[in-house]
């Protein structure tokens, strides 16, 4: 027998054993599939059909129930956008001073607060100031003795009046220069010590 006639008579034998079996039980096929299927018409049970699972099942697949409830529907809205800083919370640090950054003592996103030192610099403008600074302060201590000598001197007759006056103007000078120097490390940010932040 060619293969097509086989697979024939199979089919044929199957549906002959089918009709056998549905004799024997008196079943009917089409009876059996109209009471299968719920008619929609058909009132359905309060709460309807319940499907029942162990707690097991539920605790390892994540299965939720929830009531059912009439509720608004918010529309999901997709957006470009950009996340940016604060304009309020964020502060472009700068020097006072022209150098070379030596170390740096506070990273990016570190929490600072007024007054903390950021990074160490080298700065010749800076050692400029301080030398006349320096150089101000002993001039004007050396004015200040030289003051106090004419002065005594004046007082027993041993000096003109010119002299102690102009070591009374060389005084002032030199304490000028001081402040004078003081101001711009001031203005550099310097502290009476040195640097500040």
């Amino acid at each position: 027998m060619k293969g097509w006639t086989k697979t024939l008579a199979f089919g044929a034998v199957c549906a002959a054993t089918a009709l056998a079996v549905n004799a024997a039980t008196g079943s009917r096929p089409e009876v059996a599939a109209a009471t299968a299927v719920p008619s929609a018409r058909a009132p359905r049970p309060e709460g309807g059909p319940r499907v029942t699972v162990s707690e097991t099942f539920a605790e390892r697949f994540g299965v939720q129930t929830q009531r059912v409830a009439t509720r608004s529907l918010a529309p999901a809205v997709e957006l470009v956008g950009s996340i940016d800083f604060d304009a309020d919370h964020v502060a472009d640090v700068g020097a006072r001073i022209r150098g070379r950054v030596t170390r740096v003592l506070a990273g990016t996103g570190s929490a600072v607060e007024v007054g903390t030192p950021l990074v160490e610099l080298e700065s010749v403008s800076l050692g400029d100031v301080l030398a006349s600074r320096a150089s101000a302060q002993a001039q004007a201590r050396a004015a200040r003795a030289r003051l106090a000598r004419q002065t005594a001197l004046y007082a027993e007759h041993l000096t003109t009046a010119r002299t102690v006056d102009e070591a009374r103007a060389d005084l002032a000078r030199f304490e000028a220069e001081t402040q004078g120097a003081s101001q711009r490390l001031a203005a550099m940010g310097a502290s009476a010590g040195g640097v500040g932040a």
